[in-house]
């Protein structure tokens, strides 16, 4: 391949051809953004706006047991300390999140019903705006999905009919009637308050629906929608919603947040409850034993009287005294383990603890129970959106049986120490009786009964201190959480209309931009003279416009146009080529043709003869296309006979050569068409008519069948001086050049040249070389002088024919466009 083309193809990037295909096309630009900012007009102004509703709440840390401040019921409980409950802000989101307070909030405010005024595009909810209310007959009862239409007539009648149920028909009633269908039974009131504060003509002319909604589709609802999120390193947690209604989510939010705080006082009642109750309980029982206890001391010593005890016996029985006391603590730790063994076989939340001096402090089982409350509450909470026997609850099932084994496997290990440890008391107990054996009957006798009462008397001691503390504290019982700020409005988040905008500008750049990309990817023409230039190595002669007239003959009937302009352009270029010699007395012959039909071969001959005719100069145009003659039909003229009648000797030369209606231009037509055309092109009677032509004009030019056709034109380029192929922008394919190529690489065809037609001036906005303009106003090559590069000037002086041309509505349509466009990017 040439050095040239070479280069060519690997010259860098070139961004004239991007800016003139962007030049080209640019109405798709317009079009589409003018389209995206209308659609994202549309979507801001009438999609649902979606506002984000947040609140905040702080959850108080609770001091340590029998910290400074404490008060709350289990700060009188510091023998639990390892089971007390501690801020997990895990836990309390999935508390807001569980099943069970999302719908106990949204039953608390009737969210189950909701009303909306019909538009034409869109309905709107009138929350606590709505001029009726509906009361469900049954309100405990789980409502369908239901919707029903509502035309108020008057301030005591209404309307209503089922929607989308085409056997449900208009039905008329008074406001407090009770409406009875198959699945469900209610009132329609009458809300004053709205009838009172609007005009009734806006009422009566409003159209409503209203809808039953289940609580289980509520809940799924809601808890898609909420978010949250904690707030820096404080104990605080920030609540979002996203809804239409900004006051239905501020309701939701600041009812969630209440509902919270109440659950918590509320647990902490209970626990506390519990607790006494427990107190109580233990109270009872031991208030029988000491009773029973003093009861048998008070009798022995009527019986014995008063007596008195060794130092020896003394310090036995205070090391009695101590196992006792730790013996009662191990008993009451047992208890305690048993308690909360329970409550995970029954699998409950371990959280009212039980009351007890007991110090146990296990961490792994602190953190086991934690876990193990926070899978029970995220199980709730998936309920809302999950059945039993879905995946994500079979899962959590499986997790929590496996937490709820982890506690009972260290609750059996703490019981077995504690049993370990009692054990081994009641052997020191054992050791001190077997060596109290010694001492006097009835001073054995009387430390056994002392020892019984003692113990009895401590801890129904202890328990009533406990059970006064815990009364106490059930009455200072305060929240252990706080609103630090209500539901407000955070912000719109849909429609975005930033985004929306940011969305329609680059669709409106990017789906042109992929439009041109594939139709320049797909298109595998020729587009410019730049792109044929990187394909061949063959001279490119000049180059003609697209031509918008209306005829053929453009130098005839246009002679100031831009494509005249062009072959004159082509005419002078000629001049410089070595085998147009005018001067030397012999006529020069031109052989038109192209690869394939439709490239403008017969308009480049008629147009090329015409042009060398104004030039004073005699010309003569030959129809050699024998298979489809066409030059005679430019001109007007019938096909009756002429050169194939000439060539199988019919009739003479002279009698085929025609006028035509440019001066110095003869035409011979092809002739009819016949059976061997290319047999007479060999014929030596071609060869003669061509001699003899020669002699009587200056220049010859022949309109040739298309190259990859047939062989018409191959037989003729032996007569040809030069050789010229038209090549059509934006129809003649890349493959198309190939041949060209190699014929022209093989020198098959004397001074071959291209000629590149039907180019589109206005694609590039400017026009360079060989002879081609710019219409209305444009600026135009056309005389000049060196090998292919012409100079002229028409620029507002009207110049081309085109110049004069009125503009059309459209044309002012598009500069006005253009104007007002310009003025917005100023």
């Amino acid at each position: 391949m040439d050095q040239r083309i070479k280069s060519s193809q690997e010259g860098g990037f070139n961004i004239k051809p991007i800016i003139s295909a962007i030049r080209a096309n640019l109405y798709l630009f317009v079009i589409f953004l003018v389209l995206g900012f209308i659609i994202s007009y549309l979507v801001n102004r009438y999609s649902p706006k979606i506002y984000n509703i947040v609140g905040e709440i702080y959850l108080k840390e609770k001091a340590g047991p029998g910290g400074a401040g404490s008060n709350s019921i289990q700060d009188f409980l510091p023998g639990i300390a390892g089971f007390k409950t501690s801020i997990n802000l895990e836990n309390e989101k999935e508390k807001f999140k569980s099943y069970s307070t999302i719908s106990k909030v949204l039953q608390s405010l009737n969210f189950d019903i909701s009303y909306r005024a019909l538009g034409n595009i869109r309905n709107a909810e009138i929350y606590l705006a709505s001029p009726f209310i509906v009361s469900n007959k049954n309100r405990n009862v789980d409502m369908p999905e239901m919707t029903f239409l509502v035309n108020i007539r008057d301030k005591s009648t209404f309307e209503i009919k089922e929607k989308d149920k085409k056997s449900s028909n208009w039905k008329s009633y008074h406001f407090g009637d009770l409406i009875s269908l198959p699945k469900c039974s209610f009132y329609v009131l009458r809300n004053d308050s709205i009838f009172n504060s609007e005009s009734l003509k806006s009422i009566l002319t409003t159209n409503y629906e209203f809808d039953f909604h289940s609580i289980n589709f509520l809940v799924k609802e809601y808890s898609r929608n909420i978010n949250m999120a904690e707030i820096g390193q404080a104990s605080a947690i920030q609540i979002s919603v996203a809804t239409e209604v900004p006051q239905k989510g501020i309701d939701f939010v600041n009812a969630l947040m209440k509902d919270h705080i109440e659950s918590g006082v509320v647990d902490q009642g209970i626990t506390a409850t519990q607790t006494i109750n427990f107190i109580d309980d233990q109270l009872l029982k031991k208030s029988l034993e000491l009773s029973a206890a003093e009861d048998r001391l008070r009798d022995f010593k009527k019986v014995n009287g008063a007596i008195e005890l060794s130092d020896e016996a003394k310090a036995d029985f205070e090391e009695l005294r101590r196992i006792d006391d730790e013996l009662a603590s191990i008993d009451m730790e047992q208890k305690l383990l048993d308690y909360i063994r329970n409550y995970v076989l029954a699998n409950k939340q371990v959280k009212l603890i039980a009351p007890s001096q007991l110090q146990i402090s296990d961490a792994t089982l602190t953190q086991h129970l934690s876990t193990y409350n926070r899978y029970l509450q995220e199980r709730d909470a998936q309920l809302g959106n999950n059945t039993e026997k879905s995946l994500a609850i079979e899962d959590l099932d499986k997790t929590i049986s496996g937490e709820k084994q982890s506690i009972l496997d260290n609750l059996k290990t703490n019981y077995d120490g504690r049993t370990l440890k009692t054990n081994e008391l009641i052997k020191r107990e054992a050791e001190i009786k077997d060596k109290m054996k010694g001492i006097p009957d009835a001073e054995l006798e009387f430390l056994g009964l002392q020892r019984n009462f003692s113990k009895s008397q401590a801890i129904f001691d202890y328990l009533q201190q406990r059970q006064e503390e815990a009364e106490i504290a059930k009455a200072a019982i305060v929240p252990d959480e706080e609103i630090v700020d209500p539901g407000r409005i955070d912000k719109p988040i849909s429609p975005d209309t930033k985004t929306n905008n940011l969305i329609a500008l680059f669709a409106g750049l990017i789906i042109p931009s992929v439009i041109i990309y594939l139709r320049a990817y797909l298109d595998n023409s020729i587009q410019s003279k730049a792109q044929l230039e990187t394909l061949t190595n063959i001279p490119i002669l000049g180059t003609v416009g697209h031509n918008y007239t209306k005829t053929n003959l453009v130098i005839l009937n246009h002679p100031k146009s831009v494509i005249s302009e062009a072959f004159r352009s082509i005419r002078t270029n000629l001049q410089f080529l070595g085998n147009f010699d005018s001067s030397s007395g012999k006529a020069t012959t031109l052989l038109i043709s192209s690869v394939v039909g439709g490239e403008g071969k017969t308009f480049s001959a008629i147009n090329m003869a015409s042009i060398l005719a104004f030039a004073h100069k005699k010309v003569a145009l030959l129809g050699l296309d024998l298979r489809k003659p066409k030059v005679h039909l430019e001109f007007d003229l019938d096909n009756k006979q002429g050169i194939t009648t000439h060539l199988i000797g019919q009739i003479g030369l002279d009698e085929i050569i025609r006028k035509t209606p440019i001066k110095n231009l003869d035409l011979l037509n092809a002739g009819p068409i016949p059976p061997n055309p290319s047999e007479l092109l060999l014929s030596p009677k071609m060869a003669e008519m061509l001699e003899e032509l020669k002699k009587n004009y200056d220049y010859v030019v022949m309109d040739t069948p298309p190259l990859g056709l047939v062989t018409d034109a191959n037989i003729l380029m032996k007569y040809a001086d030069i050789s010229i192929f038209i090549v059509r922008e934006g129809y003649s394919k890349i493959d198309y050049v190939k041949p060209l190529n190699e014929i022209y690489e093989d020198y098959q065809f004397k001074n071959m040249y291209l000629l590149l037609n039907d180019i589109n001036y206005k694609s590039t906005g400017y026009g360079y070389g060989y002879g081609y303009g710019r219409k209305k106003g444009g600026y135009g090559y056309g005389y000049g002088y060196g090998y292919g590069y012409g100079y002229g000037y028409g620029y507002g002086y009207g110049y081309y024919e085109e110049d004069k041309e009125k503009d059309t509505l459209l044309k002012r349509s598009g500069k006005r466009i253009k104007k007002f466009i310009q003025k917005i990017n100023a």
